[in-house]
């Protein structure tokens, strides 16, 4: 561990402003990133509170209300398209890894610090368009913070309060993630061996995450918004009451996860922060203190984070990103600990030893995150040189047939848009398509993001209303035949098959509109005029 926590030679300026040159180029393929499913919610969802809208009335969403807030101010700082939604990403993940710098360097050393930052850079493009920009991970900047008061002022019951107001914010933005306040709880009680220091730490802490939590979820003091959200937790409840057994989700649970750190984190990083995690256990009682106390809290919110995932039971690529914090910076101690070790066999080594070791640490860089970055790089290329080749970029494979979705959007939007009128209301009846709003020349949509929610099977009478309102008042409708997603619906059913189930809205469309146009699965209806 001494390799890591020794100062060394300081990092010239020059060297300095090259690596964070290097750090701010690695991140830059975000920028050209589309819309994706869930950013087109959040901004649309933003965009309906800018305006004076309601959140859970006017935009019906299952996500907290902080997220869809923080994109009101993105909208209003940055206006409505496909570049605000990355630049703020860009912005917010670039404030990330200087702060993960910060703590790193303070903890640790710098060469330690720019490695974990430099890791972080390289990996965040290579979770592509669809999971980047979520809740979990914009936690990353308010809990490396929390890290760094925790670890640096956790005698100062201001810092401690300011780690529980943090705490309550996270969880603000994802219930689960609360489970960050009993990771710092275990870490107060190991770090602190008096009870009386114990129980005050903890009753400062308590009180902050209760406030923090709070002010996330202010705009329920509006009962319209209030009585909106009663509805979405009841359908969560219900969302989340349609997963497999737990026989089922334990299968998932561990291929998701082998998949996840022996290919998506990869396979050098994963090596790297298990290498991390041993030496830290080897010489948990050392000197240093504050190395010890930040890697005791990082393996902690790594414990607990992961809990939170096994709870929700959704192991997609970005349910993972809430934990990549505080791996990298394992990952950095491990990689720096490995490199020293390696040269020291490499260095004695003879002939056949020297080349097998190459051999190895060419396996590992294969393994990296290093060509998925590559590929997230050539994004920005077609961005700039191929449209057409750009919208193939992402795509979709539904059993088993291409898709074309983004360009379906696209062209879905140009034919509405060739006859809109700027009042016109368009109503998209999709799971997953809502992207299409973001295409249109109007800001008059439906409330309803996906249409799981206009046809949920505990039949709200406010949600049936607000969608028989809509069709009625509707100018185009727009429904798709093959968006079928048992694992969010329920059941293996298109919105198309539901609507048709839903005889009086379809009765309705049927007297009042026309077939318009169909593109792939989508069909297109236009309002009859006399």
């Amino acid at each position: 561990m001494n390799y890591v926590i020794k100062s060394g030679k300081k990092v010239n300026n020059k060297i300095n402003f090259l690596l964070w040159l290097l750090i701010g180029i690695l991140l830059l393929p975000i920028l050209f990133f589309p819309v994706s499913p869930d950013s087109s919610i959040y901004l649309d969802s933003g965009r309906i509170i800018a305006n004076g809208g309601k959140l859970y009335v006017d935009n019906i969403d299952l996500k907290q209300p902080l997220i869809y807030y923080v994109f009101a101010l993105v909208y209003l700082l940055f206006g409505y398209s496909e570049i605000t939604i990355r630049l703020f990403d860009y912005l917010w993940q670039f404030a990330t890894i200087i702060s993960l710098f910060f703590l790193v360097s303070k903890s640790i050393n710098k060469k330690t610090a720019y490695i974990s930052a430099i890791l972080y850079a390289l990996f965040y493009p290579t979770l592509g368009y669809s999971q980047s920009a979520q809740c979990e991970t914009f936690v990353a900047l308010p809990l490396v913070w929390m890290i760094y008061f925790l670890t640096f002022h956790r005698k100062k019951n201001i810092f401690i309060f300011i780690s529980g107001l943090l705490i309550g914010l996270i969880a603000g933005l994802k219930l689960t993630f609360i489970v960050i306040f009993f990771a710092v709880i275990i870490y107060i009680f190991v770090d602190k061996k008096d009870r009386k220091s114990q129980f005050l730490s903890t009753s400062i802490l308590t009180f902050g995450t209760i406030l923090g939590f709070a002010l996330s979820i202010f705009p329920l003091i509006d009962s319209e918004i209030y009585h909106g959200y009663t509805l979405v937790f009841k359908y969560l409840l219900y969302y989340s009451s349609t997963e497999a057994n737990l026989i089922e989700t334990l299968k998932l649970m561990i291929k998701n996860t082998g998949i996840i750190l022996g290919d998506r984190y990869s396979m050098l990083f994963t090596v790297s922060m298990l290498t991390g995690i041993y030496y830290f256990i080897k010489i948990t009682f050392g000197k240093k203190k504050k190395v010890r106390r930040l890697l005791n809290l990082s393996l902690l919110l790594i414990f607990f984070l992961f809990l939170s995932v096994v709870a929700e039971r959704k192991f997609w690529d970005y349910h993972y990103a809430r934990m990549f914090l505080p791996m990298f910076i394992f990952s950095a101690v491990g990689l720096i600990i490995s490199y020293k070790k390696t040269m020291l066999f490499y260095k004695k080594g003879d002939t056949y030893l020297k080349a097998l070791i190459i051999a190895i640490a060419l396996c590992f860089f294969i393994l990296s995150p290093a060509s998925r970055w590559l590929n997230s790089a050539r994004t920005a290329y077609l961005y700039f040189t191929n449209s057409e080749k750009y919208d193939a970029l992402f795509s979709e494979y539904i059993s088993g047939v291409y898709i074309p979705l983004r360009s379906q959007h696209k062209l879905i939007a140009e034919k509405i848009n060739g006859e809109i009128k700027p009042d016109d209301l368009v109503i998209i009846v999709s799971t997953g398509s809502n992207a299409i709003n973001h295409f249109l020349k109007t800001e008059n949509i439906s409330a309803f993001r996906n249409s799981q929610f206009i046809f949920n099977p505990m039949k709200f009478p406010e949600w049936d209303y607000r969608f028989s309102k809509e069709i009625r008042q509707a100018d185009w409708v727009v429904v798709q035949t093959d968006d079928s997603r048992e694992q969010v619906i329920g059941e293996d059913i298109s919105s198309w098959d539901m609507l048709k189930k839903d005889t009086d809205n379809l009765n309705f469309l049927i007297r009042n509109f026309f077939l318009f146009d169909k593109v792939g699965n989508f069909l297109i209806f236009k309002r009859n005029f006399p």
